[in-house]
Formats: C-alpha cells, structure tokens, sequence
C-alpha cells in the first residue's frame, strides 16, 4: 500500500486532489472499502484512472486502490456509479 492525497469524502463519493502514487507505480491506495460499482473519473485531460481491490488481510471488503492511465492523475473522483 502506498502513496499520498488529500480526500473529501461525501455521501457515495470521494474528491481526490495533490494524489501521489506508490513508489515505482501509478498507484494509489485509499483507506475507504472497496464496492464493485466505484467508478473513478479523472479531473486531468487525457488521462484516465480505474479502480480495482487492494487485498487488506483480515478484511474481505478490501480497500480502494486508484491506478493512472498512464499515470495516475492529480485529481480525480471516486464514485459510485452504473
């Protein structure tokens, strides 16, 4: 797990900003439980972000890990979605 950012989070919804991946990734792992209907949407021009699981141990749930395409972006929302 890694990286830095400051998040607002709302009802359904996280505001990423100043996100800084991983060390040697474009990754980045937020402490809030994973749903299979996040969706993430970058607030960068060309430049896209997915969510995926991030194992925690103990915990089934896991976490948010945020990945950039092709890097992770600077900004960006977490959100649940269609």
């Amino acid at each position: 797990m890694g990286g830095s950012a400051e998040v607002k989070a709302g009802l359904g919804r996280l505001a990423v900003s100043a996100a800084k991946p991983a060390p040697g990734t474009e990754a980045l792992v937020l402490r809030f439980h994973w749903l299979a209907e996040l969706r993430c949407r970058s607030g960068v021009p060309n430049v896209d972000c997915r969510v995926e699981r991030e194992p925690v141990e103990g915990d089934e749930t896991g976490f948010i890990r945020v990945v950039g395409a092709p890097t992770l972006p600077a900004e960006f929302v977490v959100e649940q979605g269609p």
